[in-house]
Formats: structure tokens, sequence, C-alpha cells
């Protein structure tokens, strides 16, 4: 499909239809077809639940370590003690605590001990581990991002302008750029991240690749002003017809005249300090670089 897409453009740049030089982008969530309330989220479901997880791991590793010297087992403790110093542990190392606990449960004398270990035993195997292989599985699942659906996995939640309840629900969907020109589409991505600030450098990256092609003008809504958007475009020595959010009330008379906000007051461009409504000087002392979307999108 992206193949005959692409010689579509194509052709219509070859008729004149098109010059590929004023990009136009915006773009729009699509609901999938999946259940709404089949989410799967990172960090306050995935992430908080294995880190309970790898605390209850720990107490065990702590509790058979003491059966273990208590007995004063002809075995030593240094595989026990190398799991239980771990700060996170995989599916791997709690398959490896159970085949250590299995191996050494019958060289107890205690019958209450060996019991009880057995217990645990069946608890790590029968519990931990597919659990823990749940998490693992989740997270390579969400990669970068906090959610998906577990009816259709490449389906992020997010928050839907067209929304039947009107409450705003979180539904899961996908967020699809789309670029025209002169009224015909010229480009398209689908991502699965909701917010378009992150989704405006990768297409236009993939958008190169697939015409050859870059733009002379990039032209969008506010949503899709940052920063980094915009130093991006600079370098690349394409031209930026992109508001920010705050734009419009940056003109108003209402925030000029607010003194509580730095970019109005007095600025000392030479020595490089401002003044603030009391008169006081502030100077610069640092100056602190952060990237705020990763180049690997």
């Amino acid at each position: 499909m992206e193949e005959i897409f692409v010689t579509a453009v194509k052709m219509l740049a070859a008729k004149g239809y098109i010059k590929l030089e004023n990009y136009f982008v915006d773009g729009t969530k699509i609901e999938s077809a999946s259940g709404r309330y089949t989410f799967v989220w990172k960090k306050k479901s995935v992430e908080k639940n294995d880190k309970k997880l790898d605390e209850k791991l720990r107490a065990y590793i702590r509790m058979a370590e003491k059966i273990w010297d208590d007995e004063n087992s002809e075995y030593g403790n240094r595989d026990l003690e190398e799991l239980g110093g771990k700060e996170k542990f995989t599916g791997k190392d709690v398959k490896e605590l159970a085949g250590i606990l299995r191996g050494r449960i019958e060289s107890l004398q205690a019958e209450e001990d060996k019991k009880k270990l057995k217990k645990e035993l069946k608890t790590v195997e029968k519990d931990y581990l597919p659990r823990k292989k749940k998490y693992e599985k989740a997270k390579r699942i969400c990669g970068k991002r906090n959610s998906y659906s577990k009816t259709d996995e490449d389906a992020t939640f997010m928050r839907m302008k067209e929304d039947r309840m009107g409450n705003g629900q979180l539904k899961p969907g996908y967020n699809v750029q789309i670029g025209t020109e002169n009224g015909f589409v010229v480009g398209y991505d689908i991502f699965p991240n909701p917010t378009d600030t992150r989704t405006l450098k990768p297409h236009l990256r993939r958008q190169a690749k697939r015409l050859g092609v870059k733009p002379k003008v990039v032209i969008t809504d506010a949503g899709y002003g940052g920063e980094e958007n915009y130093c991006y475009l600079e370098n690349r020595r394409t031209v930026a017809v992109i508001k920010y959010n705050t734009y419009r009330k940056e003109k108003s008379k209402k925030w000029k005249n607010d003194l509580l906000r730095t970019e109005n007051w007095e600025y000392n461009k030479k020595e490089k300090y401002y003044i603030c409504p009391d008169g006081r000087k502030l100077a610069l002392t640092e100056v602190k670089k952060k990237r705020l979307i990763p180049d690997t999108l």
C-alpha cells in the first residue's frame, strides 16, 4: 500500500499538481476496534506490581538464607546472596531461584523447615514465576508507551475529541499524521503516542526517505509548537510556520502587563541579568540543555 501511495504522489508531482514544497501537517486520532476496557498500564500497574513482586522475592530469599544458616547446611549461600542483592529480578532469576531451592530442600534436617520451604517453592514456581514473565511481556509490548490494549497490542490509550460520552474518556487508538499540499494527501504515518509534538520529527524523516525530497515550508497548528521541533526544522533549513500553545495569550494586554512573568521583566543582554519588579538583579548562574524528544523516535 505504501509503495502504491508513494508512486501516486510522485506521479502527481511529475504532472505538476503538487510541488512538494509547502507541507501542511495535522493529526487525527482513530479509535481501535478493540474493547475500551482491555487496557494495560505500564507505570500505574505493571511497574508498580513488578516492584512489589521483587520485594516479596527479596524477603523470601532472606527467609531461606536464615533457615540454612540456622541449620549449618553444607551448602554455601553465595548463590542466594547474589540473587538477594539484585535490585530487579528477571524471569530467568526467579527460575534460577526455584532450581536452587529445589536442590537444597532435601538437605534440611528439620521437617518443619522442609515443609515450609516446599510450600514457598510452590508459590515461587506457580505464582511468582508466571507473574514475572507476564510483567516482562507487558513491558516489552509497551516499549516507550505507557499503555496498550490486550485485544489490540498496537493500540495505545488516548483521549479522543469525538467522545460520545462527553467526558474525555480514554480509548484505545492511533495517532495518524497526515500531510497535504494543494488539496492532495502526500504523506501519512501512524504513531502510538498521543501527542502531536513528538510525531513531527519522525514523520518528516520518514516522508523525506519515501519521496527523496524535503519540503521548503512546514505548516502546522500550535499542537506541534515546541523548541525542539523549531530547532530541528531550522537545522534542516526548513521554514516553520508553527505557533506555540501560548502564542495568542502572549499577544494580550493581560499577559504583557503581568509582572510575575519573567519574560516581561527588564533584561540586560550584555551582562545577562534580569531586573525583577522589586528592582533586584537576577544574574545567570548556569545553562542546562535537555533533550525532550529522543532522536530514536
